[in-house]
């Protein structure tokens, strides 16, 4: 079962009034994230496989046609 995985402790994240920060230490940027890149987020820290992940969003967005 392959999935992706957080480079951590080089990447860190925190969820901040509705919105994902993830920081990047070894670069030095930072990312903002909010509506479905939290949800992709959240299911990357969760080991979710890719499949997984795009069945949660197609879940979460009612089964939207992605096509």
């Amino acid at each position: 079962m392959s999935f992706f995985q957080i480079n951590q402790p080089r990447v860190i994240s925190e969820l901040i009034d509705g919105e994902v920060i993830i920081l990047n230490f070894d670069k030095g940027v930072y990312y903002s994230l909010n509506d479905s890149g939290i949800l992709v987020w959240q299911a990357i820290q969760n080991k979710y496989t890719p499949s997984m992940i795009l069945t949660t969003l197609k879940n979460y967005y009612h089964g939207a046609n992605t096509e």
